[in-house]
């Protein structure tokens, strides 16, 4: 802004005193002498000097700015002259605007209030008045505004006002209802979150989900079929022909189609996630020696069947093996308790081929094929009696039963002393403590409440091979069980051949690891891929549990759709000179395994003289149920022999491949009453 000029009124005094203040360095100037009152004639200061040659300025006056503002910058300081209206710039610069002005209130938090006036006048002299005296003066009518300043009140009484307001009432205020507002809103989230959502959910969905659980065709962990490469579908494939929806059973009673898979789509794969009821594996099946690492990879559809590929393959890209195939399974997704299933297929090689070793099988959902932790103490154990039979090596620890040692040959085993069993013991047995890690059930007999005894028995569908002499190509059909009999013998009452001289009871009756009951039927020469063709042989296989009555439960087998025999409970009844009970025909929720192998340990053979690549196929698999079968009959995991919670519990032993013992994995051993005893609860 422009500077403004002295005053005219005022005298040179003042006009000296803003030049020395301008020209010469500060010196302390005498104290002002009190300004004239109307009211009142002031004393002259004892301070003043006749000699001083001027007239000290008057104190000066403030402005201060209609907007409140109290900020200072020393640019911006001014003095009014008294009777001018008018500002002086200070020495150190030129005004921004007159209202910005040095004031007393810079430092408080509360300026100075405006009273009404753009500008007042604070030039009231210094109190000359002695304590006695009665008061100061009224002020000045040529002060102006002092008859506004109201000398009896400070300025910041409202800051304090002793005024009681505490027990005012009013209305709720805008934003004390907005308060109140958002804390129900809050309030009623959280109730929606925790309370009414679960609720509300259960009622909506429950329906739903008993529905589905109770549905077989969503398996038992509720996948239902939802694949890149498959189309969604029920557990009984929509390309199954009308006229294999039904088929009438060894024992002349109607069974219907429970789960089928043509294989017609192409391009499928089966590792983990890709299909709702297949899995293919990734590991080396080291129980049998295996030379072959099964890989997922190898397992496909193409040309409307299954194609499980052996081939050769360089060792450093295939885990330090030089075969890779594949092995296909259904475990803990779909599986049966009873019934009748069907594969059509091809085999690899010709009827003179030894080496290849395809198979259909059959295994409890409690162990897990390839994974030995889960078969330790389960397989092929099928059991449901405390006795020696569920101890290890089936002795009581004290030379009995003598059936347990010195096992002649053909069966005993040198390298295994001629013991009868080297197999560890029943691991849930029915001689398990109460309280004891078991999957149950509970049942209840003439000794009182006990655990249901559990295991995983194994039924074979078919194994090729290659038969000695003249038969060429076989098909070995068997099971196996444990514990065992004297010498591994079966009781030959309960024992059936239907073909014979096709098939014919198999020498071979088991080892310390297992009791084997196996009959080998021939398998035509156009069954095998060498034939050139394209036929596709059958083979099934019925059982039944007989629950209430072990010894009526049977299985049997058949090939081309002709039975080739059967046995009974009878030849798996009790034995006495091993000391132990009934085993049963499979009571347990069955999965399926379809594979492809080359091992040594199921007889002598040249690799070299084998063909790469070999394929396993099939066409199709069937499973059949008896006609008023409980849904549960065709779950993993039934009410009666439930395996879900036990398997989720143990889920160390059921997903690493790489522990060989249920103790490596990290778990302990069920007590038992035959062994360490039970101690009352």
């Amino acid at each position: 802004m422009t500077s403004h000029g002295p005053a005219t009124s005022g005298g040179s005094h003042e006009g000296n005193l803003l030049s020395i203040a301008r020209t010469q360095s500060p010196v302390p100037l005498p104290l002002p002498p009190p300004l004239p009152s109307s009211s009142s004639a002031l004393p002259p200061s004892p301070a003043a000097s006749d000699d001083s040659g001027f007239l000290p300025p008057p104190r000066p006056r403030f402005t201060r700015s209609s907007t409140g503002s109290s900020s200072f910058r020393s640019s911006e300081r001014s003095f009014l002259l008294p009777g001018s209206g008018q500002s002086t710039p200070s020495a150190g610069g030129s005004f921004s605007r007159p209202a910005s002005v040095f004031s007393l209130a810079d430092d408080s938090r509360y300026p100075l209030p405006a009273f009404g006036h753009e500008t007042h006048d604070f030039s009231r002299p210094a109190s000359t008045y002695r304590d006695d005296e009665e008061g100061p003066p009224s002020p000045s009518p040529a002060i102006a505004g002092a008859d506004e300043l109201n000398y009896g009140e400070d300025w910041d009484d409202a800051l304090h006002d002793p005024d009681d307001s505490k027990n005012q009432r009013g209305g709720i205020s805008t934003r004390g209802l907005w308060n109140i507002l958002t804390i129900v809103l809050i309030v009623l989230l959280i109730l929606g979150v925790f309370a009414i959502y679960p609720l509300a959910d259960y009622a909506v969905h429950n329906g739903a989900r008993t529905a589905i659980s109770n549905n077989v065709r969503v398996n038992s962990t509720g996948q239902i079929p939802k694949t890149p490469t498959a189309p969604k579908r029920p557990l009984i494939d929509p390309e199954t022909p009308t006229a294999a929806l039904t088929r009438i059973g060894h024992d002349q009673q109607q069974y219907n189609l429970v789960f089928s898979d043509e294989f017609n789509k192409p391009n499928r794969t089966f590792k983990p996630g890709d299909d709702p009821f297949w899995e293919a594996v990734d590991l080396w099946y080291g129980v049998t020696q295996d030379l072959e690492w099964y890989d997922p990879g190898q397992v496909t559809t193409g040309d409307g069947k299954l194609r499980i590929k052996l081939e050769k393959v360089d060792p450093k890209t295939n885990h330090n093996l030089d075969l890779k195939s594949g092995m296909l399974q259904s475990w803990n997704k779909f599986c049966f308790t009873g019934g009748y299933i069907e594969i059509s297929a091809q085999l690899p090689g010709s009827v003179h081929t030894t080496g290849y070793w395809p198979g259909a099988w059959l295994m409890g959902n409690l162990a897990r094929p390839g994974y030995p932790a889960t078969t330790d103490g389960t397989w092929p154990y099928s059991y449901d009696t405390c006795d020696v039979g569920t101890r290890p090596n089936q002795t009581n620890g004290d030379g009995t039963p003598a059936a347990a040692y010195n096992v002649p040959a053909p069966y005993g085993q040198l390298g295994k002393n001629f013991d009868l069993s080297w197999l560890p013991g029943q691991r849930l047995s029915a001689c398990t403590c109460t309280g004891e890690d078991h999957p149950g059930p509970i049942v209840q007999d003439d000794t009182g409440s006990r655990f249901k005894g559990r295991g995983a028995p194994e039924i074979d569908i078919i194994e090729a091979q290659i038969c000695p002499g003249v038969r060429g190509g076989c098909a070995s059909q068997s099971a196996q069980f444990a514990p065992f009999t004297a010498e591994y013998a079966p009781n030959m009452d309960g024992i059936l051949i239907f073909n014979d001289p096709s098939t014919e009871l198999n020498t071979f009756r088991g080892s310390p690891t297992q009791q084997a009951i196996s009959a080998l039927t021939n398998v035509s020469y156009a069954d095998y891929a060498s034939s050139g063709t394209g036929h596709f042989g059958t083979w099934g296989m019925e059982y039944a549990p007989e629950v209430t009555d072990p010894s009526s439960g049977y299985i049997t087998w058949n090939s081309d759709g002709t039975p080739t025999w059967l046995m009974n409970g009878v030849s798996i009844g009790p034995d006495g000179p091993t000391e132990i009970g009934q085993r049963l025909i499979a009571q347990e929720p069955m999965s399926i395994v379809f594979n492809l192998a080359v091992s040594h340990t199921f007889g002598t053979f040249d690799v070299d003289q084998l063909t790469f690549p070999a394929e396993f196929l099939i066409d199709y698999v069937r499973v059949y149920q008896r006609d008023g079968s409980p849904a549960s009959a065709a779950s993993c995991d039934p009410p009666d022999y439930p395996t879900a919670a036990y398997i989720k519990k143990h889920e160390a032993a059921y997903t690493d491949t790489q522990v060989t013992s249920w103790k490596m994995a990290g778990y302990t051993q069920p007590k038992s009453s035959k062994i360490e005893g039970c101690t009352a609860s």
